[in-house]
């Protein structure tokens, strides 16, 4: 099979004929093949593993490696940006009073002004302390946090393309450089824009709310359709200035997203069907009835009342010493990559906390409650299961429906301790898959989270505290809706900038990084999202062993 996308002979090129002409395309044209690539592999997942065939494996093996070289000519051209601007800055800017034949000319190559831009524009006089001291040992690579979306230089920065968070930070420290340290006045640059590339179908134009939304909850736009000494030491000790690192931006909520260009989102969620089948309009007549003419009931259809939903903003704003940058580089680009994975947990954490406020509370009271030595799986599984089949129940909804399960990360802790707790059953080694087939069993879609039901979402003595743990909660909460209840909406565009103004300089001190964004959650669909809580001993307790009373 070919591909239009890639060149007809791409299956039999050399590693480095593949190299070459990756590097000779342009930041869209990498941008095209990588989607049109993974688009090319859902057709190929949807056949399922009985159905593919030898030609799908090797045209899957065709796209993996296309996926991989842009991928890695993304990083060449990265690492290219990098050495540049580092060349540049152990140069320095020429001086005021530079001879003419030493200053840039309009001669220079092209390829150079914009990777010096990119770079972060004039690079300071002093050099930085940090520089002189000798390298530091390699450290491991860390993995770097998925963009999801593309993110540029902005105008007055450059327009090549990052390609992590650490090229961001490193921007944000470059362009600090350029600030001429006036002690008057207000200077403002930017660091970063970040462009989510939204599908045309989830861009909101004017007044198609309702097709937006119709759009962004269809589950057919998901792939498949629904991680030696031998003496001691005489020299002295090195200083090493490289910092552990360790948070990432996992455990995300995973919902349907659109770009919100007009400050809000206007929508109705529709009739309920539940309010449709207990309707006035249906009636059932004898013969007799009949001939007498007797009134057949109707009713009418309600005009829906309009949510009007508008743009909430969520930002974060560092500060930092003037010299501090100077001599201690290495920490203001690591702070700044943390800020801003925990400023996407925070974005996390308030989502999460406004579906959790817009459901409903079920009480599982006693007896339908479980007391509380019984098993944690059997008692989390059975009220996952109550509640799957209570929402189709409710909206006549087919039985294969998907209906959202919404979990703690902790969750599957508690679970693998329990199950390996039972007795008569070889346990021990009980996986995530195998946890996770539990769910699926009984129709439900799993995704754990972070930030909720943990210490930094404010639940006392909760996991992430600063006391280690010592016991798993006796219970947890979990949200259930059907799926594409629940949607997020977002800026297009996010700026990420620098600023220096006169009251800061005036103690050497600067704006490091300052960014806002506009989020709103919408609760677009009236299938009903709930929040139950269960109880969760890891007793491995079986029903056998426990006295059990239904109601």
């Amino acid at each position: 099979m070919e591909f239009p996308f890639l060149p007809a002979n791409f299956a039999s090129m050399l590693p480095t004929e593949r190299e070459a002409y990756f590097n000779g395309l342009t930041a869209d044209e990498l941008r095209d093949v990588e989607t049109q690539a993974r688009a090319a592999v859902t057709p190929i997942r949807d056949k399922g593993p009985d159905g593919v065939t030898d030609e799908d494996i090797a045209n899957l093996e065709v796209l993996r490696d296309a996926v991989n070289g842009v991928k890695s000519s993304r990083t060449t051209r990265a690492a290219r940006a990098s050495s540049l601007s580092a060349t540049l800055d152990e140069l320095g800017e020429p001086e005021d009073d530079a001879p003419a034949d030493e200053q840039p000319t309009d001669d220079a190559p092209a390829e150079e002004a914009p990777a010096a831009v990119t770079a972060g524009a004039k690079a300071p006089r002093v050099a930085s302390v940090a520089r002189r001291t000798p390298p530091a040992p390699p450290v491991p690579v860390r993995q770097e946090v998925d963009f999801g979306s593309m993110v540029f230089a902005s105008p007055d920065a450059g327009a090549i393309e990052f390609s992590s968070w650490s090229d961001v930070a490193k921007a944000a420290e470059r362009r600090m450089h350029t600030f001429k340290g006036a002690t008057g006045g207000f200077d403002q640059k930017g660091v970063a824009v970040i462009r989510r590339n939204f599908e045309e179908a989830l861009l909101q134009r004017g007044e198609e709310d309702d097709k937006l939304i119709a759009d962004a909850i269809n589950e057919k736009r998901l792939p498949g359709g629904s991680l030696t000494a031998a003496a001691g030491w005489c020299a002295p000790s090195q200083t090493i200035y490289d910092l552990c690192e360790l948070e990432t931006a996992t455990g995300m909520i995973d919902i349907p997203e659109v770009q919100i260009t007009r400050g809000g989102l206007r929508f109705t969620p529709g009739p309920d069907f539940a309010s449709i089948f207990g309707g006035s309009g249906y009636f059932h007549q004898t013969e007799a009835q009949v001939i007498a003419n007797t009134v057949k009931p109707c009713m009418e259809i309600p005009c829906p009342a309009f949510t009007d939903i508008r743009l909430e903003v969520e930002g974060l704003c560092i500060t930092g010493s003037i010299l501090q940058r100077r001599g201690y580089p290495e920490l203001v680009e690591r702070f700044i990559r943390g800020a801003l994975v925990a400023h996407m947990h925070r974005m996390n954490a308030f989502i999460i906390a406004q579906m959790v406020a817009g459901s409903t509370v079920v009480d599982l009271a006693p007896p339908v409650d479980v007391p509380l030595d019984t098993s944690a799986t059997s008692a989390l599984l059975s009220a996952v299961e109550l509640a799957t089949v209570d929402i189709r129940y409710r909206n006549r909804m087919a039985p294969t429906a998907t209906v959202e399960i919404v979990l703690p990360y902790w969750a599957t802790a508690v679970m693998r301790a329990d199950l390996s707790r039972r007795m008569g059953v070889e346990m021990t080694n009980v996986t995530d898959e195998m946890i996770r087939a539990h769910f699926g069993t009984r129709g439900a879609r799993l995704q754990y989270v972070y930030d909720w039901q943990d210490a930094f979402s404010g639940l006392a003595a909760g996991p992430g505290g600063a006391a280690p743990l010592t016991a798993w909660p006796n219970t947890v909460f979990f949200l259930a809706y059907p799926a594409g209840t629940w949607l997020r909406g977002s800026d297009d565009t996010i700026r990420l900038d620098t600023i220096y103004d006169s009251t800061n300089l005036g103690t050497n001190r600067y704006t490091a990084l300052f960014t806002e964004e506009g989020v709103l959650v919408a609760q677009v669909c009236n299938g009903g999202s709930r929040i139950y809580e269960s109880t969760f001993c890891p007793s491995g307790t079986t029903s056998a062993t426990t006295a059990f009373v239904c109601a």
